[in-house]
């Protein structure tokens, strides 16, 4: 009888102890680790389970839960946690169920909210890589019908972004190709330091003469530059700040992401659309007038795409005075609207539908699910295209994101990222690191498609990318 008490204890204490583990877990992925909130907001947080939790915050005075400020003594309130914001600051919150078993911290920051001008202006975009990209080889004749090619000998590969030659910081394909010359007349070697992931690498190599050009070389097709259509997503009258394109700017053979070595937006004029279809995204057709003026510079290629300064006013869209921004936690499923251009320079507003919020979307511009509603811009672009990326999205009156990919297989539909990570990128709100929790964005229905960041035509070919044998 003892032993059969103590077989029903012992199952009972284990059930608990995987009820509490199960709804710990469920209250991880429930609650993010971090939490931004602008004064005065709420934001309700974790599972709607009638629990009690246990909260208490460090230091006191920045939030309040469920309607009593959680000092270091604490409050207990029940799911979900109601936060208010009550002034500026950062708070740790320590959470506990029942009071005694700790199942997360969460730090809360209350930051103003920005306002800023919505864009919908389309750009073009001329962005300088800090260094030169390795595009592809270029075997170098070495008589007797072979060919060499001393850079893929010596680890070299496209995407690697090279940045010094022999020590010297390398600005330019140019410049790239008169240091390996100069190496290569001497009689040595040359060393090629390249970025490649993140990381820096060195190769010595001896260039080949290439008597098709008269120079010594390695054996590789450089980039200095990449040129594209994209849209204005906001920028800030006090400040001059701007951002645009919501994703980052790669190279299109290579997908290497450039690191930026300076650049230039300049007004674009959309002369055609060339309409999606399911498996084939279309795009904007523009083009820049010959001798436009810059309209801003870039100094920042980010994950959620460019910013700079501003050297000018872009022509007013429908939304011509600052408006509030939307931190993450604000977004919702729901209608909104797009701002963007479909002929001309005219920004025009256009009807979507947020159908889903992804917290877990990380850094990469897929935070949101939307879909295009409205029948003229279903009519006229097939739903999105290329060179609409960085539309400004608005929801209640607030800027709350930007257009980033189009699903390939349905271009009606695309992702969109948070406004909160752009003005974090372009510097007009305090960065964070990202939240991650759960899955990420791969488990939606769809193919995400290309970033919406496509060719610019222009009537001045100089001032646009090429490539050069080096």
């Amino acid at each position: 009888m003892r032993d059969t008490r103590a077989r029903s204890v012992g199952t009972l204490v284990l059930a608990l102890l995987l009820m509490l583990s199960a709804l710990g877990s469920r209250f991880q992925v429930a609650v993010p680790d971090r939490v931004r909130l602008a004064p005065d907001a709420t934001r309700q947080l974790g599972p709607g389970l009638p629990l009690p939790v246990a909260v208490r915050a460090d230091p006191p005075g920045i939030v309040r839960i469920g309607g009593e400020e959680a000092g270091r003594g604490g409050v207990t309130t029940r799911l979900p946690l109601a936060l208010q914001a009550l002034q500026s600051g950062v708070a740790r919150l320590d959470l506990s169920l029942f009071g005694w078993v700790p199942i997360r911290q969460v730090t809360v920051e209350v930051v103003a909210r920005p306002e800023v001008v919505p864009g919908g202006q389309s750009v073009g975009v001329v962005l300088r890589s800090r260094g030169v990209l390795v595009v592809d080889y270029a075997p170098v004749p070495a008589g007797g019908g072979r060919a060499v090619i001393p850079a893929r000998e010596a680890g070299i590969r496209p995407g690697d972004v090279i940045q010094r030659i022999d020590g010297t910081p390398v600005e330019s394909d140019r410049a790239a190709a008169r240091l390996i010359d100069a190496a290569g007349r001497a009689g040595r070697p040359v060393e090629i330091e390249f970025v490649r992931d993140g990381r820096t690498e060195r190769r010595r190599l001896v260039p080949i003469f290439n008597p098709d050009q008269q120079r010594y070389a390695i054996g590789v097709w450089v980039r200095d530059s990449v040129a594209g259509v994209g849209t204005l997503t906001f920028y800030d009258p006090q400040t001059r700040r701007y951002a645009a394109l919501g994703h980052v700017v790669t190279d299109a053979e290579t997908r290497a992401e450039l690191p930026a070595g300076g650049g230039e937006i300049l007004p674009a004029r959309i002369t055609a659309i060339e309409p999606s279809r399911n498996g084939d995204p279309g795009e904007k057709v523009g083009v820049v007038a010959p001798g436009e003026a810059p309209l801003g510079t870039i100094d920042r290629n980010t994950p959620v795409g460019i910013s700079g300064r501003l050297l000018r006013e872009p022509l007013p869209g429908p939304e011509s005075r600052p408006v509030p921004t939307a931190l993450a936690g604000e977004v919702r499923p729901g209608p909104a609207r797009i701002v963007t251009v479909i002929e001309g320079e005219e920004p025009r507003s256009f009807d979507i539908e947020i159908e889903r919020i992804n917290p877990a979307g990380g850094n990469g511009g897929k935070d949101m699910v939307i879909r295009v509603t409205d029948p003229e811009l279903l009519a006229v672009a097939g739903g999105i295209v290329q060179g609409m990326s960085g539309s400004p999205i608005l929801q209640d009156g607030r800027l709350v994101g930007a257009v980033t990919h189009v699903f390939v297989n349905d271009a009606t539909r695309g992702y969109a990222v948070f406004i909160e990570r752009m003005l974090e990128a372009a510097g007009s709100l305090p960065a964070r690191q990202p939240v991650q929790a759960g899955a990420g964005p791969g488990s939606l229905a769809g193919d995400p498609g290309p970033a919406l960041f496509c060719p610019l035509p222009s009537t001045e070919p100089d001032a646009w990318a090429q490539t050069l044998v080096v």
